[in-house]
């Protein structure tokens, strides 16, 4: 599913450079040959506020989604969604990813260093009791975040 996904989200930032970014969730179910649903879980989860991203769907025949790519700099970013997420002092898998994706899509990481980081905040790298693993996660990504930051 993640391939699938990957190439949604793919197709519809290139849509957005092209200046179109009003989209048909039936049509693009097809292009891809998947259900809307998975259209719908990619705009949710890959197009968010925290991502720089927002949505406005209607649905029924003449039903759209439109992306609007957010005009935030890198600094207000950092200090909005990735201070306060690693402020939390907690963050889940899925947050932590988050945080990641928008480090990376704001250039202030590469491909590597975000892969990196992603394998050292994944659920399984964290061997420690459930009821600490947000802590600890959110701990390494900070100490991260910081040491990306500084250089």
């Amino acid at each position: 599913m993640a391939i699938l996904s990957d190439s949604i989200e793919k197709f519809i930032k290139g849509m957005m450079e092209e200046g179109m970014s009003q989209l048909n969730r039936n049509e693009l179910a097809e292009y891809f040959d998947c259900a809307p649903s998975q259209i719908n879980y990619v705009i949710n989860t890959r197009f968010t506020p925290e991502r720089g991203y927002m949505t406005e769907s209607r649905r029924g025949g003449g039903g759209y989604i439109k992306v609007v790519r957010l005009n935030v700099d890198k600094e207000a970013a950092i200090a909005g969604f990735i201070g306060k997420q690693l402020e939390k002092g907690e963050l889940s898998e899925r947050e932590a990813r988050a945080v990641i994706g928008q480090l990376r899509e704001l250039g202030l990481s590469d491909d590597s260093q975000a892969r990196m980081m992603l394998a050292a905040t994944a659920e399984r790298a964290l061997a420690v009791p459930a009821v600490i693993k947000d802590k600890v996660r959110c701990g390494v990504l900070k100490s991260m975040v910081v040491e990306l930051l500084s250089q």
